[in-house]
């Protein structure tokens, strides 16, 4: 009786916490009913499995209760389809609300207590092999083989267990491990009708629900204290462990974003966020969206091949706050442009003065780009350099980033950057050549040199030290150079750079604490180092892509697919006479501040406790990783290289282990292992014999001398005979007890009726 309520108490906290964790997972409107009817099924379901009076009589009970179950599901089968369609219905829109999807809802006439009574007819079948597992056989594998899956679904569908379901399944779990620990040495008991075995099993018994029953114990009454102390250990975030959850959780969403819509026909669609362009706000200890490899941001499309980086503007962050890049102050820039001479709305007209200028001093054409927003942030358009941009978009905050993105693709008249600059720098250095455009530019610059030279307190010895470089305030080319060459010699680039703790400022703990980083971090410290050279300079968040990246077109232009390792964030500096321009200063970049080039690496997903909204992109130098070595790639801080290596080196241990297991089983049931004698040859075939009997249901205790062994032959191996069967036995007594040395002659023999053995079997089909 105490083992009966043992198996009843570990069936229900699992069954219970099951049926909890799918209904509040999903907020599932259900009846309370629906748990009193969960401990019915395991009530009966431990009666089942777990009353000795039932032995033998098991089978027909099953076959009743699936004809019963039949006949109930029949009956139900209309308020049993409307309950699924609910239950569908709740888990769509739990997916829709997660991950911005488009998938359809059914439409359901209401049932009142169809979506309880769909559950629980879910749950009396899954009760029984949860019975199964949990009593018939204690085995905590084929638990953990169903549980994981079952959880980690309702996760990835954007489930919330409640810790009620969370307890019951993590106490029924290591109940059944305790249990499970306890094997049944059946074979070394005898047959089930003999004293020995009874008393066996009583004592088996007697342990396992002793053992589970104490951990349980343990369990409830540590629980409380251990809530209390494990508790504040529960806010501590474990980041390499996050880090590959992330990624996990990355691949599988951007599986799903890629086949659900051609899979459905285009009916399926998930709209999910990328972490690449996930960033609104400029926060430095934030992400938003997900890192999905695979999955397509951008598409962009030029009518000319790139000779250099095409750089997509988003974010742009102009004060400094310690955690984040706060964008322009708008005001500033409108009272300021209201004393410009502009036509129509003067924060277009700013952004589109580059181009103006270019367009007035040259005399060929403008290139175009179409950029198409897929799954990138759509708070932003993405926008060239140097571009034109029409009256349907909006300028945020005076001179930040642009909005006004539709379902339509942008497209946007544009010139390459070392094109502009090669005709403006000719332009400038005309005296006589003045313009309207130039003395709006020189305007411009003044109020740039005003608002994007502010340095926040705390970096006063890092002032000091640009201070005292022999730099012309302005000089870009110069602080570039220093800036470039101080950041590379002093700090390392690396994606699973430490977060900085909370309250400690970001770049100051990059400088002087973790002096690791990735771009977020150069390019912060990239443009509080340009300030202090002089140079006005503002953080940068977006796109980038490389010219290897375009490829060209059936139809004409060169395309390039733009996914989350091509997010990246950089500096951009003002140059009088020029504007805005992009200067890189993350590791890894090829180029000058005049002449910059983007190298993509793989994406970064949340490699610290909580990753900067714009670093999607690592940088990395071809010439180092043409030439890296084996070696020195397997000692990369990379967690994810470690645990998939760790795997594969424990898959192709098994692998080697499975094969010399089976050559050694091999060489053994066919008696090959030439360094043994004849005479043992002969007995481990002999072996390898009786063991396929016994396999085939001949009880273990069978003497080979017997009648009984005689039958089993003679239903198996008919092919051997009568003569075969007698020469059979007297190999195998001589082998084993007589004086006489066996040849090579006896062992294939003895080899041949083990096959002929193998071939019946097989005939049979059994």
């Amino acid at each position: 009786m105490g083992w009966f309520f043992v198996a009843l108490g570990q069936l229900l906290l699992v069954s219970e916490g099951l049926a909890l964790a799918v209904v509040t997972g999903f907020s599932l409107p259900v009846s309370p009913l629906l748990y009193g009817g969960i401990a019915l099924f395991s009530l009966a379901t431990a009666a089942f499995f777990a009353v000795e009076k039932l032995n033998g009589y098991r089978r027909y009970i099953l076959i009743g209760v699936v004809a019963l179950y039949g006949v109930v599901v029949f009956l139900t089968q209309d308020r049993l389809i409307v309950g699924a369609g609910e239950f569908y219905n709740a888990l769509l829109a739990n997916i829709n609300a997660e991950y911005e999807g488009t998938i359809a809802l059914l439409t359901l006439r209401g049932e009142g207590g169809a979506l309880t009574l769909f559950l629980a007819e879910i749950f009396l079948p899954l009760t029984l092999w949860l019975g199964a597992i949990i009593i018939y056989r204690a085995d905590a594998l084929q638990l953990n083989l169903l549980l994981l899956p079952v959880t980690a679904s309702l996760l990835l569908a954007g489930g919330t267990m409640s810790p009620a379901a969370l307890f019951c399944l993590l106490f029924g779990v290591i109940s059944l491990l305790a249990a499970s620990r306890s094997v049944r040495r059946k074979r070394l008991w005898g047959g089930e009708d003999r004293e020995l075995y009874r008393r066996n099993l009583n004592t088996h018994r007697s342990i396992q629900g002793k053992t589970a029953l104490l951990l349980c114990g343990l369990g409830l009454a540590l629980s409380l204290p251990g809530f209390y102390a494990v508790r504040p250990l529960l806010e501590v975030r474990l980041a390499p462990a996050e880090q590959i959850f992330d990624r996990v959780e990355g691949r599988t969403l951007g599986t799903l974003v890629s086949v659900l819509p051609q899979a459905s026909g285009g009916e399926w669609n998930l709209q999910v966020t990328t972490a690449g362009g996930g960033v609104s706000d400029g926060g430095l200890s934030e992400v938003e969206g997900y890192a999905l490899q695979g999955v397509e941001d951008l598409k962009v499309t030029c009518t000319a091949r790139p000779e250099e980086t095409v750089y997509l503007r988003g974010f742009v962050g102009s004060l400094y706050t310690g955690d984040r890049w706060l964008p322009p102050d708008g005001g500033r820039f409108d009272s300021a442009a209201a004393n410009w001479k502009t036509e129509g709305n003067a924060r277009i007209y700013l952004q589109n003065l580059p181009f103006l200028r270019r367009l007035y001093v040259g005399e060929d054409e403008p290139i175009q780009l179409t950029v198409e927003r897929l799954n990138a942030n759509p708070g932003y358009t993405y926008v060239p350099y140097c571009a034109y941009l029409n009256d349907y978009y909006e300028v945020q905050d005076g001179d930040g980033a642009v909005s006004g993105q539709t379902a339509q693709d942008d497209v946007f008249p544009f010139y390459f950057r070392k094109d502009y600059q090669e005709v403006i720098r000719t332009w400038n250095e005309d005296e006589e050549a003045i313009s309207v455009l130039d003395r709006l530019e020189t305007a411009y610059s003044y109020y740039a040199q005003a608002a994007e030279l502010t340095v926040p307190e705390g970096f006063e010895d890092l002032a000091l030290l640009c201070g005292e470089q022999d730099i012309t305030p302005g000089d870009v080319d110069a602080a570039a150079d220093f800036i470039r060459t101080y950041l590379a010699q002093g700090y390392t680039y690396d994606l699973n750079a430490s977060a900085a703790p909370e309250g400690e400022d970001f770049v100051r703990y990059f400088l002087d604490t973790s002096k690791t980083g990735y771009s977020v971090h150069y390019a912060s410290a990239a443009v509080l180092m340009f300030r202090m050279c002089g140079v006005p300079a503002r953080y940068v968040v977006g796109y980038a892509a490389p010219q290897n990246l375009f490829t060209a077109q059936p139809g004409g232009g060169y395309t390039a697919i733009l996914q989350d390792d091509n997010a990246h964030a950089w500096a951009e500096v003002y140059r009088p006479g020029e504007g805005w321009t992009p200067v890189e200063m993350t590791p890894g970049t090829v180029g000058a501040a005049r002449d910059v080039e983007f190298v993509g690496d793989e994406v970064p997903v949340a490699p610290q406790e909580q990753e900067p909204e714009s670093e999607q992109t690592a940088p990395a130098a071809p010439e180092e990783s043409e030439t890296e070595s084996a070696p020195a790639f397997l000692l990369k801080d990379d967690l994810e290289t470690v645990v998939w290596l760790a795997f594969g080196l424990l898959v192709c241990a098994g692998a080697v282990w499975g094969l010399l297991y089976f050559l050694r089983r091999y060489r053994l049931v066919n008696g090959l292992d030439i360094r043994k004698t004849p005479n043992r040859r002969v007995v481990e075939i002999f072996q390898a014999y009786y063991g396929l009997l016994v396999k085939k249901g001949m009880p273990s205790e069978t003497s080979s001398t017997s009648p009984e062994f005689e039958a089993w032959v003679t239903e198996w191996n008919p092919a051997l005979g009568a003569e075969g069967l007698a020469e059979l036995r007297t190999l195998v007594l001589e082998s084993s007890y007589g004086p006489q040395r066996k040849g090579e002659r006896d062992v294939a023999r003895m080899r041949q009726i083990y096959q002929s053995l193998k071939k019946d079997v097989r005939r049979h089909g059994r």
